[in-house]
């Protein structure tokens, strides 16, 4: 299949998600992600703020607050025209964004350069590292040039033996799912 043909694939799929579903499965995913040590290293985390049918990040980042970690999220910088990753704590106030998803209403900007662990969304994942996201980049261009761990947070059933990549998609070094950690070589 084609990124076309996933992205579409995989929406209809997620479609049939039940609430209770993906909070069972979400937990189970950061069941998984607590005990790498990607994670327990970690000083800085970004993390993004799901929608729809993702894995939920609340429990993600209230792991993060109790560990004492620095969380950021992605956000759009309409100075600079692109996304960028701005500071998030408990206090952190957060309005619509130019995608339409939540994000900080007044962004305390930090340099991607300084996170330790990307967990980072997307639609269809291989095992070599590959990702198919949304289709807009905003990841791979906040991820491209930054150190850190790069893992994918979702569930089994978007993870192929395959996917297209091409030259510009960054590859993630994690795949955690409900079952699984698949680690990139």
């Amino acid at each position: 299949m084609d990124k076309g043909e996933l992205r579409d694939f995989i929406t209809k799929e997620r479609a049939g998600f039940t609430e209770e579903w993906l909070a069972e499965a979400s937990g189970a995913v950061l069941a998984n992600l607590v005990v790498q040590s990607a994670f327990v290293d970690a000083l800085v985390v970004a993390c993004y703020l799901d929608v729809g049918a993702e894995v939920k990040t609340f429990g993600i980042m209230e792991r993060c607050r109790v560990d004492g970690k620095s969380i950021c999220v992605p956000a759009y910088d309409n100075v600079m025209k692109i996304y960028r990753m701005a500071h998030m704590d408990a206090n952190t106030e957060l309005t619509r964004g130019q995608m339409n998803i939540n994000e900080p209403s007044d962004p305390v900007w930090m340099d991607a350069g300084d996170v330790d662990l990307f967990l980072v969304p997307g639609l269809a994942f291989d095992d070599k590292g590959g990702r198919v996201g949304y289709g807009g980049g905003c990841y791979d261009r906040i991820m491209s040039g930054a150190g850190g761990v790069k893992a994918a947070l979702t569930f089994d059933f978007q993870v192929f033996e395959q996917v297209p990549v091409e030259e510009h998609d960054i590859l993630l070094n994690m795949i955690i799912t409900e079952t699984r950690i698949i680690t990139v070589s």
